[in-house]
């Protein structure tokens, strides 16, 4: 969750070093775009950096992956449980809804589920053949 000690915030800005911190700052610039300090447009390079710089300083791996994902899904609901359920941004809250479930469904496309996939390939499958759709080779 976003609330983390004060002293760590200025750097979680660029540089979150845990989940926590990734979250503080990805909920600081998601109320910024909320508050139309910020454009969508930027917001998604911002949120794209700050991901990029945090699986640069935790690693290529699972658990940076599961962290991002969760803080990409917790955001939204931490917001939606704090906020007036009838303040004036509403339809930029929406918006932010929709940007981050966006962002989570790319970064899970092109970086997690090749992830995935190496993983199954080096340890094996969990799906039985009957529940997996075919690939496109064995079409």
């Amino acid at each position: 969750m976003p609330y983390i000690a004060s002293q760590y915030r200025d750097a979680a800005m660029n540089m979150p070093t845990d989940a926590g911190r990734l979250n503080y700052a990805i909920t600081v610039r998601s109320i910024q775009l909320v508050e139309g300090e910020v454009y969508a447009s930027e917001f998604g390079t911002q949120i794209m950096m700050l991901v990029e710089n945090y699986i640069e300083i935790v690693g290529w791996n699972y658990r940076s992956f599961n962290d991002v994902m969760g803080v990409l899904a917790c955001v939204p609901l931490e917001m939606e449980r704090r906020l007036n359920k009838d303040f004036t941004n509403r339809i930029r809250f929406e918006r932010l809804k929709l940007e981050l479930d966006a962002f989570s469904t790319l970064f899970y496309a092109l970086t997690v589920g090749p992830y995935e996939d190496g993983r199954m390939e080096s340890n094996g499958d969990v799906f039985p053949s009957n529940m997996v759709a075919p690939t496109e080779e064995a079409v």
